[in-house]
């Protein structure tokens, strides 16, 4: 795995790679004629234009602007969120919010923390989250089969850990529900046996892919910062509302922007996340289907360029209907104060399974945006036709992939922010850095998660062109995971995924 070599960021920079002299007549005349075909109407012919069972579907056609109605929906949102917060600057109620704040953390804020332990935090758990990316990344490239079944057990052994806990505190419900699912780890682990090899394959290649391209990982952490400048913002803002909603001034107004600023904040968290993934897509994209002398310049950046222009209606949309069922359940969880307990549980609970499947349907759609520059709707269908052959393997390898790096992050900084905090004597140190090498891993393998997405997309779509790019990743996977022989079977017979 570590012998593969790059290959460049996706379909939509295909245009800008030069290919062998015998298959530029082709690629031309596949490239011509699907230009000239609306989005929606690829979606259903592309898959049937395969003539030796692979397409150059994933060369990027140039639809131009997609779902522009989201992304004026969002912009509107959030000018007419800035527009407001702009009042509170320009009247000094910003300021007079933040003092406040500032002495309020301050006072409940431990005295023996102080300045200097803070800056020492920020300092060290900066410097330690990139240690910490380079070493799991590492780690998942060198042994990732280890990394998943390490990590299961880890899990499990913290659940049984906790019910041994919870049986002692005398909370007999918790202790026997913590037993029971840590027990089923290891069941799981064992049922599930079969797919680690396929799994570990895609955790390795997009260990390799990634590390490659750095810029992905800035891109993920400068995304990550400007979401915490602007939650900042908001909170601010939303403060200096409320005091002076409890004066009794605007109050209808202000009631109605703050509802509006909220939605803006949750809003803006996933389009941001989006955003990240559709450009770690277009990258890997082109990494699987291009040869690696023929990079293009910065494809980390131009990646960005589409998901931030052409792309950022669909990024737009898809976010949007995370926040709606994220903000309708967190709406049911405030009911619990009303007196009815009992339904609020259930739809608070209904909305959150649903919310949790909507996010994991979106980041397979922001692959499909990535790859072929669609809208959501046709993004939304290839998906759709994917999951039709192939829906349990993508599960499967989804839950592998998922436990390990949520393990991974949280392992590795509790076991160096507990070194750190011995070292230097203060507990609000060792806090500072777990907290700060959580968010910066949380980041880092998000870029990961969405890069064995993109493989696995690549590999279940279009397997010729990864085994004209990369044999031995091929062959890797197909060895490891034989359930793809149907659905390749398939595509060599024009038969849609």
């Amino acid at each position: 795995m570590s012998q593969l070599a790059p290959v460049l960021e996706g379909s939509r920079a295909a245009a800008e790679v030069e290919v062998k002299e015998e298959e530029e007549n082709l690629v031309a005349a596949a490239v011509q004629g699907e230009r000239k075909k609306h989005c929606a109407e690829e979606v259903d012919e592309d898959t049937k234009s395969d003539v030796n069972g692979s397409t150059w579907r994933l060369q990027q056609q140039q639809y131009g602007w997609q779902d522009t109605w989201a992304l004026v929906a969002f912009l509107l949102v959030v000018g007419v969120s800035a527009a407001w917060g702009m009042t509170f600057a320009l009247t000094g109620e910003l300021t007079g919010s933040l003092q406040q704040l500032v002495e309020q953390l301050g006072a409940d804020v431990p005295g023996c923390v102080t300045t200097v332990h803070v800056f020492v935090g920020l300092a060290m758990g900066v410097s330690s989250a990139g240690i910490c990316t380079v070493v799991a990344l590492l780690l998942l490239e060198l042994a990732p089969s280890a990394a998943i079944v390490l990590s299961v057990l880890l899990f499990s052994a913290v659940l049984l850990l906790l019910s041994v806990v919870a049986f002692d505190q005398a909370i007999v419900p918790a202790g026997a529900t913590l037993a029971v699912v840590g027990l089923l780890q290891v069941c799981w682990l064992c049922a599930v046996r079969s797919r680690i090899a396929f799994s570990a394959q895609l955790l390795a290649a997009a260990s390799v892919v990634t590390q490659q391209f750095p810029a992905l990982f800035l891109i993920s952490a400068l995304l990550t910062i400007a979401f915490f400048g602007y939650l900042l913002w908001s909170l601010l803002v939303l403060h200096a509302a409320a005091k002076r909603m409890l004066c009794g001034g605007f109050a209808w107004m202000d009631g109605g922007l703050s509802a509006t600023s909220i939605l803006s904040i949750a809003w803006v968290a996933n389009l941001l996340s989006g955003v990240s993934r559709v450009t770690t897509a277009g990258v890997v994209g082109t990494w699987c289907f291009a040869s690696s002398e023929k990079l293009p310049h910065a494809p980390a950046w131009a990646s960005f360029q589409r998901a931030t222009t052409t792309s950022f209606g669909s990024v737009c949309l898809g976010a949007l209907l995370s926040t709606v069922v994220s903000l309708l359940g967190w709406v049911c969880r405030l009911s619990f104060n009303t007196g009815s307990e009992f339904i609020g549980c259930c739809l608070a609970c209904v909305l959150s399974l649903l919310g949790s499947f909507v996010a994991y349907c979106n980041s397979y759609v922001y692959v499909q945006v990535a790859l072929y520059g669609c809208g959501s709707a046709a993004s939304a269908r290839r998906t759709w036709r994917l999951w039709q052959n192939c829906a349990c393997s993508a599960a499967f390898n989804d839950a592998l992939v998922s436990t390990t790096l949520r393990v991974l992050e949280v392992g590795l900084a509790g076991v160096v922010a507990a070194a750190l905090a011995c070292f230097v004597r203060s507990v609000a140190v060792g806090f500072i850095v777990f907290v700060m090498i959580l968010i910066f891993l949380t980041s880092a393998f998000r870029v990961v998660s969405e890069a064995v997405r993109t493989l696995f997309v690549c590999f279940a779509e279009v397997p010729d062109r990864l085994a004209a790019a990369f044999p031995d990743l091929h062959a890797a996977l197909v060895a490891s995971d034989d359930n793809f022989a149907p659905i390749h079977a398939y595509q060599h017979r024009a038969v849609p995924v």
